[in-house]
């Protein structure tokens, strides 16, 4: 069942479709925000100096599209015709959370 509210609203509460969520919301939005960071890291980082910096704005962009993602595939998970799907997106969802952490840990 899909209510009138606006895609993030309807990914958010679990009402979307999983495909909407899985490739609109998780794979498109996980270009958008390495696009996005790209372009703010090079707008604010002027040599190594600006590393902390530009952590600090990256990683709450960051984890706040993860965090959407993941929520969004998770409670979407059961909005599809294909049982299987819906468990496939949850596993998904766990390794994508496992590999960001690796990244993370790898990273400091």
């Amino acid at each position: 069942m899909i209510s009138k509210s606006n895609f993030f609203t309807n990914c958010w509460s679990g009402n979307a479709k999983l495909w909407q969520a899985f490739w609109i919301g998780a794979i498109a939005g996980k270009i958008l925000t390495i696009l996005l960071c790209a372009l703010i890291g090079f707008l604010i980082w002027k040599g190594p100096q600006d590393n902390i910096l530009v952590d600090l704005v990256l990683i709450p962009f960051l984890l706040s599209y993860l965090v959407f993602a993941s929520v969004s595939v998770w409670r979407c998970a059961s909005n599809t015709d294909t049982g299987a799907l819906g468990g496939l997106a949850r596993v998904w969802v766990v390794f994508s959370i496992a590999i960001w952490a690796l990244m993370v840990i790898r990273a400091y």
